[in-house]
């Protein structure tokens, strides 16, 4: 079952993907803004996708990767979104689980394009 955890500390961001997505028929997404949120999320429920912002004031996503790398649970499809990450970040993402990577502004539609919503 699709359920999509949206970890993002801009409102407005997170807002429109949610939005964006839910008109296309994804209607499961939960959004938190702050790394700390989102692990407390990923702690209480089982999600299917989780779409992660890497700069965030305290824990950013860097940290929520390696939470994840170190537990044993079966952990979601991930996709990272930033705005300001290097080459070496990207690299570094994948390296941590991230399977795909968008870059801000992020348009919604090559969210929707790739392979990142599918259930595989």
């Amino acid at each position: 079952m699709f359920k999509l955890l949206i970890i993002e500390d801009e409102n407005e961001i997170a807002e429109e993907l949610t939005e964006f997505l839910s008109l296309h028929g994804y209607k499961n997404i939960v959004c938190e803004n702050s790394a700390d949120a989102g692990l407390a999320q990923l702690q209480k429920e089982k999600f299917s996708h989780l779409l992660l912002d890497l700069r965030m004031p305290g824990l950013n996503g860097f940290d929520v990767l390696k939470s994840l790398e170190h537990n044993s649970h079966k952990w979601p499809k991930i996709a990272v979104i930033s705005g300001h990450a290097t080459p070496i970040d990207e690299e570094t993402a994948k390296k941590l689980g991230a399977k795909f990577f968008f870059r801000k502004p992020t348009d919604p539609q090559e969210i929707l394009d790739s392979e990142f919503l599918s259930l595989d």
